[in-house]
């Protein structure tokens, strides 16, 4: 068993329940049961191998939160057991150990120990946890003068900065303001490539498909199955959606359960399968939004337009620079909030020391949970990269492209590369753009297909 990061075996939690107080402390007294019975879980079982992302799913009163609180050790079960290989760290609510009349400082080193780190461990990691939270010139005032995001910030930089082998988080991603958020995500990202176990808690179904391998549905306490992410999610649609019919879950509809399953479950529990397909991620749609047209200009002088840049967020691996970065509307005034099926370009200037040749061009959207909407270049595009760029030359590269994105936040990373595909320049996340609300225009996805609809009477072929 020691491929196993979390063991659960007949996971059981009841809880008590008096209608008064006083009614605890007669029963206590008198021996008499004057209590109710409420049972969160029941007989839950499943195996979750090292290095696997899990998620879990389930309405309101599921027993998700109750679950993570007896994996994590922070209650008590009734009956059953809980196997734990590893280190583990809960984010289970942020601001565990915080008080509110110490200071950031302060509640950065209580925090920590909540967690299991030394005081040495905290003060190792200090620096880099109040770096992180962005919070340096607030680090010595009370908590409690924070705002909510600015809290958010920091119990979130203090709970993530333990290196566990085994994480569990339950709907704590979503942190601070929309920038903060996504590198959050990216934090949580870089503990899954690094190999360690995440047991992720979420109402979302597109962010479980997207982050989780694996992943289990409770209901009412019960373990209703467990399979791929995208089975599963498809499988909890219908539950909330599917107008009490029944859900059709047998192995052997399954068609990808079985298959390099990195969540088991006991024999007893079967494979959630047979939900209706319905489509819900749109992330690895690669044509939104549609760079309809990239023309490269070389001019001589610098461009007066400030760069969209920050240090921190400079990736450079040769020789060719972006100097400027903007999204500009119809009249050609930059812009940062937009207006959704409407047409605007990405402007980009480039420069280099040195002569450069075949210069391509690119950038992706990405939106506040780390999720890629799109990313395209010139020569993905099949359209042409800058021949050459003279040592000391500028040039300005447009990208024309119709808004379909729906109201929200995103960020976009613009690159520049050869065309063989290595990159000479990114700049990663450095303009944040908001879609606008558009009365009349549909807005409840992430993208706008502008499907038009016609009826046709009778049995005829559709034409």
């Amino acid at each position: 068993m020691s491929d196993l990061a979390i063991q659960v075996t007949g996971l059981t939690k009841v809880f008590k329940v008096w209608k008064r107080p006083s009614d605890m402390l007669a029963e206590t007294l008198s021996g008499k049961k004057r209590h109710t019975e409420f049972r969160a879980l029941s007989n839950v079982s499943f195996d979750m191998p090292k290095g696997a992302v899990l998620g879990v799913l389930g309405r309101n009163g599921a027993g998700k939160s109750t679950l993570l609180r007896l994996v994590a050790g922070t209650l008590e079960k009734t009956a059953g057991k809980v196997k734990v290989n590893g280190r583990i760290a809960a984010i289970l609510e942020l601001g565990t150990g915080f008080h509110p009349d110490y200071t950031g400082r302060e509640n950065v080193v209580l925090g920590g120990l909540c967690l299991g780190l030394t005081k040495k461990e905290i003060a190792r990691r200090f620096d880099e946890i109040v770096d992180f939270s962005e919070l340096r010139e607030f680090i010595d005032q009370p908590f409690r003068t924070y705002s909510s995001g600015m809290k958010a910030r920091l119990t979130f930089a203090v709970a993530t900065s333990v290196d566990p082998d085994i994480l569990i988080i339950d709907e704590a991603l979503s942190v601070g303001d929309a920038r903060f958020s996504l590198k959050s995500f990216d934090r949580i990202q870089n503990f899954k490539k690094r190999g360690k176990a995440i047991l992720f808690v979420s109402h979302d179904i597109n962010m479980v498909n997207t982050f989780c391998d694996q992943a289990i549905m409770l209901e009412r306490g019960e373990l209703l199955g467990a399979g791929t992410a995208k089975v599963v999610g498809n499988a909890y649609h219908q539950l909330l959606f599917g107008h009490g019919r029944q859900l059709g879950w047998t192995p052997a509809a399954s068609e990808e359960a079985d298959d390099d399953s990195t969540a088991t479950v006991s024999p007893d529990a079967e494979v959630v399968a047979g939900a209706r397909d319905v489509t819900t991620i749109i992330d690895e749609h690669s044509d939104v939004p549609d760079a309809e047209s990239a023309v490269i200009i070389p001019f001589a002088g610098a461009h007066d337009v400030p760069a969209a840049r920050a240090p921190e967020l400079d990736v450079a691996d040769g020789p060719a620079t972006i100097v400027s970065f903007m999204v500009r509307d119809e009249s050609g005034e930059p812009v940062t909030r937009l207006q959704n099926l409407t047409n605007y370009d990405f402007v980009v200037e480039l420069t280099s020391p040195v002569d450069v040749e075949n210069v391509a061009i690119g950038f992706t959207i990405r939106g506040p949970r780390g999720i890629e909407l799109f990313s395209s270049d010139t020569v993905q595009q099949r359209q042409p990269v800058l021949p050459k760029l003279a040592a000391g030359e500028h040039a300005k590269v447009f990208a024309s492209f119709r808004n379909v994105l729906a109201p929200g936040t995103y960020f976009v990373t613009p690159f520049v590369g050869r065309a063989d595909g290595l990159k000479h320049h990114e700049l990663n996340d450095c303009l944040q753009l908001s879609v606008e609300e558009n009365p009349g225009v549909y807005n409840a996805s992430l993208v706008n297909l502008e499907v038009q609809f016609r009826f046709v009477k009778g049995l005829s072929k559709v034409g």
